[in-house]
C-alpha cells in the first residue's frame, strides 16, 4: 500500500508528463481513497493494490489494458472511426484508464459492472477528467441483461469476455452502428477453486482461435495474444 502520500505522488510523476493532470489525479486519488475508508473499508487494500501495481485478483489489468488502448491508437482506429460514445464491460478500477480516454477522444463513456461498488469507486477515481469526459454506467451482467446496454457507440470494449456467456449471444450486429469498432478480451486462465486465479471465468478458452469462436462474425483489424490474454478488435461483418 501507499504508506504516504509522497509516495502516491512520487508514482503520479513517475508516469505522467503533465503536472496539471498529475494534481487532478491525486485529488482524484485522495477522494477516493477517503470514500472507500469510510463506505467500503474491505475493498481499501484491492484499491490500494489496483493503483500502486495496476493488478486485480485475476491478472495485471494495468498491462492488458494499456494493451488494448495503445493498439487502438497504433491502428489509428480514432481517427477512423467516433469513439465519442464509448461502451466499456468490465474495466475494472479506471484511475489510470481515463488518461487514454481522452487520446481517443471519447466524450461519454458509459462502465457496466457486476459489481456496483467498483463503479462507485470507479466515479471518484475517475473524477480528474469529468471536466471533459461524462462517465456513466450501470450494474448488470452485459448478457443477461444485454437489453440494457447503450448500443448507440463507436466503440464496445469487453475486458473480460470469459466472466459472461459467449460474447456471440449477446452481440447482433443489427442492434448496432455498422462502423462500431468492438474489443473482446479474454484469457485462458484456469480455475483452481474459489479466490484463485481464474474464479469467475466461465468459459475459458484456452487458444486465440477458441476465443474467436465465442465472438459474433468480425472483419478483424487485428487479433493476439500475450501472456495468455487474448485480445480481438474489429467490426461485425
Amino acid at each position: 500500500m501507499f504508506k504516504t502520500y509522497d509516495m502516491m505522488w512520487q508514482v503520479l510523476h513517475n508516469v505522467l508528463d503533465e503536472p496539471v493532470l498529475s494534481m487532478k489525479m491525486f485529488e482524484a486519488y485522495d477522494g477516493a481513497i477517503k470514500f472507500v475508508t469510510d463506505v467500503y473499508p474491505h475493498r481499501e487494500k484491492e484499491v490500494y493494490e489496483a493503483i500502486r501495481d495496476g493488478k486485480d485478483s485475476i491478472y495485471n489489468c494495468d498491462v492488458y489494458k494499456k494493451w488494448c488502448y495503445k493498439k487502438l491508437l497504433e491502428l489509428n482506429l480514432h481517427e477512423a472511426y467516433d469513439f465519442s460514445k464509448t461502451n466499456i464491460v468490465s474495466a475494472g478500477y479506471c484511475f489510470y484508464d481515463a488518461r487514454f480516454w481522452s487520446k481517443l477522444g471519447i466524450k461519454t463513456i458509459w462502465l457496466y459492472e457486476l459489481d456496483e461498488e467498483i463503479r462507485k469507486i470507479n466515479w471518484r477515481l475517475t473524477d480528474y477528467v469529468k471536466e471533459d469526459i461524462k462517465i456513466l454506467g450501470k450494474t448488470l451482467d452485459c448478457v443477461l441483461d444485454k437489453d440494457y446496454l447503450i448500443k448507440d457507440v463507436g466503440l464496445h470494449i469487453n475486458f473480460n469476455c470469459e466472466k459472461y456467456y459467449h460474447m456471440k449471444e449477446a452481440i447482433k450486429k443489427e442492434e448496432y452502428p455498422s462502423d462500431c469498432v468492438f474489443v473482446f478480451c479474454g484469457s485462458s486462465l484456469k480455475y483452481k477453486g474459489p479466490g484463485t486465479t481464474g474464479n469467475g471465468n466461465i468459459n475459458i478458452c484456452e487458444t486465440l482461435d477458441d476465443f474467436i469462436e465465442t465472438l459474433p462474425s468480425m472483419n478483424i483489424f487485428f487479433k493476439d495474444t500475450i501472456n495468455d490474454k487474448h485480445m480481438v478488435i474489429g467490426c461485425l461483418e
